[in-house]
């Protein structure tokens, strides 16, 4: 299984709108298995950007069997011990992908990501000029407004609260509202772990604010991505 957990270069070709597919291939059946709030015919795909260590990644693959995780980073230590935590626990519906996020319209088809979770990516606010950095930019948020299916969500967490305004801005421009519920499906039971990754404990440890927000979809796009 390991071949399928870990993912990169030549690996990655030609997997735009055959995600599904490809995990179907590998993973056991019972994921497919219908049940009477589940439609097996397209399970929810999730894309974590920046998946660090796996904290969070693991812990949603473990606490939603029927849905399919993708985990990406741009630190090959990173996602080899992500992927290591997959592989412990045996994670059949969950991989990861050594890849710039910033290429992502490279790696999905238009509207394939049903959720795509963003906690902490790098604020670059120590210096004025590494501002322009940042992931989260117009062009990465059209990007992500492509791929979103209808009435898709994005979950953004983050210590930086101008990044965060300047993120939930533009998402709201592009056609991404904020909704006060949480995410349907990772906030679905209580009694799961509330996805805290391991900067979050850091910077809550420090007394620093956390900002964060669910986006859905809207059904019309409000502003030219160009």
């Amino acid at each position: 299984m390991a071949q399928h957990i870990l993912l990169w270069g030549s690996q990655l070709r030609d997997r735009q709108g055959s995600w599904r597919q490809w995990f179907q291939q590998k993973t056991s059946h019972h994921l497919m298995t219908p049940t009477p709030n589940s439609q097996p015919s397209h399970p929810h795909l999730i894309v974590e950007i920046g998946c660090h260590l796996g904290d969070v990644l693991s812990k949603m693959t473990a606490h939603h069997s029927k849905c399919m995780f993708i985990g990406i980073d741009i630190t090959l230590k990173r996602v080899y011990l992500s992927a290591q935590k997959l592989l412990h626990q045996h994670a059949s519906n969950g991989c990861v992908l050594y890849f710039n996020a910033k290429h992502i319209k490279h790696l999905f088809a238009s509207h394939e990501i049903d959720t795509t979770v963003i906690f902490f990516p790098d604020p670059w606010n120590k210096k004025q000029r590494q501002k322009k950095h940042r992931l989260l930019q117009w062009g990465f948020i059209a990007d992500l407004y492509e791929l979103t299916s209808p009435d898709g969500y994005i979950w953004l967490k983050t210590d930086c609260q101008d990044y965060f305004e300047s993120t939930a801005e533009n998402l709201e421009k592009i056609g991404f509202r904020a909704t006060h519920q949480p995410h349907p499906i990772l906030n679905s039971d209580p009694s799961c772990d509330p996805y805290i990754s391991s900067f979050e404990r850091r910077y809550t440890h420090q007394n620093k604010p956390i900002y964060q927000q669910v986006f859905q979809k809207s059904s019309v796009q409000t502003a030219d991505p160009c």
